[in-house]
């Protein structure tokens, strides 16, 4: 995916290797999560004398959490005061927490919240939800915001494209490459667009007849 980016992009691939660090998930009690600290101050940086911390995403809350009960409220609100406490607060470090959805969700629901307790919403500065419309077009929007950011919601255009590589056994192989742009998007405009690819339906629907 990476590789695939940096390609699309015209990106050195070096430079994506030097800014993301990969670490293995694995389910953790609270204080060996908040060991994650010392990876934060390994991987800050300084420029212009202005600190710059690295963007944690802990993916996903089932994979780190060694939560009992991802209903139980209290339990919960442990972990995230926790990673919100130390990381969040302690070290100004941005961290994105990402969670499964309740499975009778429909996928082009644009207000779903993280399935289980309420924690994971109320205890979070800002919440955004992943989902797709009739069309197959996919977008990210903020549920709950504790501040107006400038942009809310975002659509994300596919793009695919082959790629001939060698395995690692010696044989050309072709390897499919899908990366994804998000650019801004609003309720606004994506009822304008649903409305056009309705029209657009109904056109050549009218056509083959």
């Amino acid at each position: 995916s990476l590789y695939s980016y940096a390609k699309h992009h015209g990106i050195n691939p070096q430079q994506i290797k030097d800014m993301i660090h990969v670490v293995e998930a694995k389910r953790s009690e609270l204080p060996d999560i908040l060991q994650l600290t010392h990876n934060i101050q390994r991987h800050t940086t300084t420029q212009d004398d202005i600190i710059l911390r690295p963007y944690l995403i802990l993916d996903t809350a089932s994979a780190t959490f060694d939560i009992e009960d991802e209903n139980n409220n209290s339990e919960v609100a442990i972990y995230m005061e926790g990673v919100k406490q130390t990381i969040y607060t302690k070290l100004n470090t941005p961290v994105a927490i990402v969670t499964h959805t309740n499975k009778l969700t429909s996928t082009a629901d644009d207000t779903a919240k993280a399935r289980g307790a309420s924690a994971w919403t109320g205890n979070a500065t800002l919440t955004a939800t992943l989902f797709m419309d009739e069309n197959e077009n996919r977008y990210m929007s903020l549920v709950k915001k504790r501040y107006q950011p400038p942009i809310t919601e975002l659509s994300f255009q596919t793009h695919i494209h082959n790629e001939a590589t060698i395995s690692r056994h010696g044989n050309m192989q072709d390897v499919v490459l899908i990366t994804v742009t998000p650019t801004e998007s609003s309720k606004v405009i994506r009822t304008q667009s649903d409305e056009q690819a309705r029209n657009d339906r109904m056109q050549q629907k009218a056509l083959d007849k």
